[in-house]
């Protein structure tokens, strides 16, 4: 496996240790999407780093809620409203500084970031909403933990985004995407369990 689609799985990996419900790989979205949620910083680059163009499938993509403290939080009628900062964060990896010049989604998520090897990027290269993930090859290592679903050491935020805001038909475009590419992988896996299980 390459170096970039071992990041991808990382990414997904990582989404869910984020408080991500759900999270799956080469997510669409939407172009209206990605022009409501910042698509200036998609000419900013153009114009520094000159990219080739655009992309419409983004490498990591996960759904879920913002805030730690609503991570174990029961669905009521009381703290309905805590249910409304559902966001999505979108990760996009990048191996090496050709790959990021070939282009990337830059925006479309609420969260944005890349994921690159340590050193590869400076804060100062990307877009000012976007986050920054460095993976150091190193130190990686991911296991799992008791107070989330995993570990991760040698995969740091050094950067982190600013939040944007997605349009609700693109929101609800891009939960159904994740959606429908990770429905076949939770059938397989729960028919698998299932046909394990014996009736007392």
């Amino acid at each position: 496996m390459n170096l970039h689609e071992y990041l991808k799985r990382a990414a997904v990996l990582w989404l869910l240790n984020r408080r991500c419900y759900i999270a799956g790989t080469e997510i669409y979205i939407p172009r209206s999407a990605r022009l409501n949620a910042g698509m200036e910083q998609d000419r900013e680059l153009i114009e520094t780093v000159k990219l080739k163009k655009y992309k419409q499938f983004i490498d990591a993509c996960g759904i879920g809620i913002q805030y730690r403290s609503q991570w174990r939080l029961e669905f009521t009628q009381d703290n309905a409203e805590d249910y409304k900062s559902v966001v999505i964060r979108g990760i996009e990896v990048k191996t090496s500084r050709s790959d990021y010049r070939n282009g990337f989604v830059a925006s479309g998520c609420n969260y944005n970031y890349l994921l690159t090897p340590k050193g590869l990027l400076k804060k100062t290269e990307i877009p000012q909403k976007m986050g920054l993930i460095e993976y150091d090859k190193d130190k990686f290592s991911c296991s799992k933990a008791w107070n989330n679903p995993f570990q991760f050491k040698g995969l740091r935020v050094v950067k982190k985004p600013s939040k944007q805001i997605v349009p609700e038909k693109d929101f609800k475009m891009i939960t159904s995407e994740v959606g429908r590419k990770m429905r076949p992988i939770l059938i397989e896996t729960l028919f698998d369990k299932f046909n394990t299980l014996k009736v007392g």
